[in-house]
């Protein structure tokens, strides 16, 4: 079983899902935690991680640095965490203003 992950990225973009998996594994507990830090909450952090790993399950082709692939999901974390504050920061400008 591959250790590195350039062996599992490869793997997935050849069509192996349970590679996908193993990453997943790896970087699963540190892609909540970021996410949690950009939302407060659990249940947000949860649906916002598993955002990420689906987002990085479809743009995996992109990556250029397959041995990268921890640094690049919690960067996409970190973005998506940003987004997120955003998106709930404008959210609740519209809703004072519409009162």
């Amino acid at each position: 079983m591959p250790e590195r992950d350039e062996e599992f990225v490869e793997r997935v973009r050849r069509g192996d899902r349970e590679a996908f998996g193993h990453l997943y594994d790896r970087y699963a507990g540190l892609v909540r935690s970021v996410c949690f830090e950009a939302t407060g909450n659990v249940v947000d952090a949860q649906d916002l991680a598993q955002g990420v790993f689906l987002s990085e399950f479809r743009q995996l082709d992109q990556l250029c640095d397959p041995g990268n692939s921890g640094g690049w999901i919690v960067g996409f974390a970190r973005f998506s965490g940003q987004e997120w504050r955003r998106t709930r920061h404008r959210d609740r400008h519209e809703c004072v203003g519409d009162s």
